[in-house]
């Protein structure tokens, strides 16, 4: 459309030039008749001029524009014969390979593999249900196997179990022996507890006794200093003297027993913790090994809580004794200060032996 629109183009100013040759003639007929208007002319000519020049420019320009254009129409109409002619090669490859190929027979083969492969698929998902009942059978059978594995673990942790029951047995044999040995320390303990309630009975006793004769003592010793001569002051003070030597003497005496069989149970009470404390490490160590000897050692712990309460009785005991011996040593000095005279006093009736 844009070359024919030029070739129009193309018509019109060649028939313009044409006209103005066409009007030269004329133009100088009138020259000649008209000198006036002769320069006037001349200068229209001029423009014409100019004007046909400036025209042959455009017709150049347009003439150069029509042979590129042409030379591109040229490139591709020979593009497109090119095309064409390869369009042409495929088409005739096209066609023979299709003559080759046959698709009736093509069809038909692809439908028998349709069919195969809808056998292959039924073989295959009936295989695939095969597979899944025998993965099912050895699941089944692994948990069977690994139930036999834990049949075995149970086997040796029954036979573990065996042996620590056997080494539980011997802690309780050694725990009841032992157990037996506290229980008769223990009474042990309660016989000498009772005989030190008793020997304290008794001293308390001797000493409302010893009270009751330095009063007795006292008001014989002030009857005495006002009656009697000095031969028998002097004889009651010798028997004082005597009888405070007595006295001191078995004060003492019973103060190292008291101290002597403090010390013994003291020393005993000890040597049996210490075999407690022993004897309960071992159990200690066995309880890590096998926890079921919690109970034994629980009631281990009873006799242990028993011994140390009857420890602190013990204590308590001891405090008795030292109030007693500190009772005894305050009488023997109101005997000593109290002894000035009276008579010969028997120690034994006293209930004291030297």
């Amino acid at each position: 459309m844009r070359l024919f629109g030029k070739e129009k183009q193309i018509e019109k100013s060649e028939a313009a030039v044409a006209a103005t040759v066409e009007q030269k003639p004329s133009s100088e007929k009138k020259l000649s008749s008209s000198n006036g208007s002769f320069e006037a002319e001349l200068t229209r000519l001029k423009a014409q001029v100019d004007s046909l020049g400036e025209l042959r420019k455009v017709f150049g320009e347009r003439f150069s524009t029509i042979h590129e254009t042409l030379g591109e129409l040229r490139g591709m109409i020979i593009e497109t014969n090119k095309d064409l002619q390869n369009i042409r090669v495929k088409t005739t490859k096209s066609v023979d390979l299709v003559e080759a190929v046959q698709p009736d027979k093509l069809m038909t083969e692809l439908r028998k593999q349709d069919v195969k492969i809808e056998v292959l698929k039924a073989n295959i998902e009936s295989n695939e249900a095969r597979m899944e009942t025998i993965l099912n059978e050895l699941r089944e059978l692994r948990n069977k196997l690994n139930a036999f594995r834990g049949i075995e673990e149970i086997v040796k942790l029954s036979q573990e179990v065996k042996d620590e029951l056997i080494d539980i047995r011997k802690v309780k044999s050694v725990a009841e022996r032992h157990s037996d040995k506290i229980e008769s320390m223990f009474i042990d303990f309660q016989n000498r507890i009772k005989e030190l309630t008793g020997l304290e009975d008794d001293v308390k006793a001797n000493k409302a006794n010893l009270e009751k004769l330095l009063k007795d003592f006292d008001e014989l010793k002030l009857g005495v200093l006002e009656k009697a001569e000095k031969k028998d002051v002097d004889k009651i003070i010798k028997t004082s003297r005597e009888f405070e030597n007595h006295t001191t003497r078995a004060i003492t005496l019973l103060n190292r027993v008291f101290i002597e069989f403090e010390q013994d149970l003291k020393k005993e009470f000890d040597t049996r913790l210490a075999q407690l404390d022993g004897v309960e490490g071992i159990l200690k160590e066995l309880a890590k090994e096998s926890p079921n000897l919690d109970k034994n050692i629980g009631q281990l712990n009873e006799l242990i809580q028993k011994q140390m309460e009857s420890k602190k009785s013990g204590s308590k005991k001891k405090g008795l004794l030292a109030r007693l011996t500190g009772k005894k040593k305050e009488g023997s000095g109101e005997k000593k200060e109290g002894s000035s005279g009276g008579e010969d006093i028997d120690l034994k009736s006293l209930g004291i032996e030297e």
